[in-house]
């Protein structure tokens, strides 16, 4: 008896635990709650000074002006920058999914930026979209590896107002960009989409194309996750890569599932 209670013990306790890694997860945030200026401290946000929110960044009278959206770019400098933000559990199982809008051209010159999942110790795995024609760069980073195409499409990532390389590729130069990560495995996919529409998201979601590119990265040095992050990638100083819209989804393995079922059919039990 003792025996057979404290594995109905055991089996509650991880049932719990996974529970609670579920249940901080969707991650979602499109910024436009927040102020202009500094990201770093809002919501959360851990962020390289030069780090920056604004709105209406572009051509807001555009038709896909993004018009009432507010994103974080590198605003004033060049480089690469990057900003965080805590799960609130550790993943050591299951699948998790980062994605985020990236505004990834600049004429000739790769501007764009990327979504990554990490330790919260340095150690990241990256999906990342860099445009500007024949120097565009769809690159999928992770710890011991990584794996570049160059460029994604024929012409690259083109820079508005005209047919760009990808069908329906839409005037405002957003792709989606996300990271699918096997946990278990060891193993990860990047996806891109196109955006065909981007007018004030805060009201009316961004409508995808269907997968435009697909990249897998079969095997990689595992590692646990707890933070997911951003980077905006400046090619000039006044046109910086933005990003928008983070959003991260977690499923858990199906042993920890059948677990959280088993546990809450012993709850349930045990309170008749």
């Amino acid at each position: 008896m003792r025996n057979l209670r404290a594995m109905v013990m055991a089996v509650l306790v991880m049932g719990v635990a996974a529970g609670q890694a579920a249940g901080q997860l969707p991650f979602t945030a499109n910024f436009d709650a927040l102020t202009n200026g500094g990201l770093d401290g809002q919501d959360g946000w851990s962020a390289d000074t030069q780090m920056v929110l604004s709105d209406n960044v572009g051509n807001p009278s555009s038709e896909h002006g993004y018009a009432g959206s507010r994103g974080a770019s590198a605003q004033g400098v060049l480089g690469n920058f990057s900003a965080t933000h805590g799960l609130g559990t550790t993943l050591s199982s299951g699948i998790i999914t980062a994605s985020a809008l990236i505004q990834a051209s600049a004429g000739g010159n790769p501007k764009g930026g990327s979504v990554f999942l990490s330790d919260g110790a340095g150690t990241i795995l990256e999906v990342e979209a860099l445009g500007g024609g024949a120097n565009s760069q769809f690159n999928v980073k992770g710890p011991g590896g990584n794996i570049q195409t160059d460029p994604p499409f024929p012409a690259g990532i083109k820079n508005c107002c005209g047919a760009g390389d990808i069908e329906n590729f839409n005037d405002s130069g957003w792709v989606q960009v996300e990271v699918e990560y096997n946990l278990g495995a060891g193993s990860a996919v990047g996806r891109v989409r196109d955006v065909l529409e981007f007018d004030n998201p805060g009201a009316v979601p961004p409508v995808l194309s269907a997968i435009v590119l697909e990249v897998d990265f079969p095997s990689f040095t595992a590692f646990n996750v707890n933070t997911v992050g951003i980077k905006s990638n400046s090619a000039f100083a006044t046109n910086p890569g933005r990003v928008d819209n983070v959003e991260v989804t977690f499923v858990p393995e199906p042993a920890t599932a059948m677990l959280l079922g088993l546990g809450g059919l012993l709850m349930l039990k045990r309170r008749r």
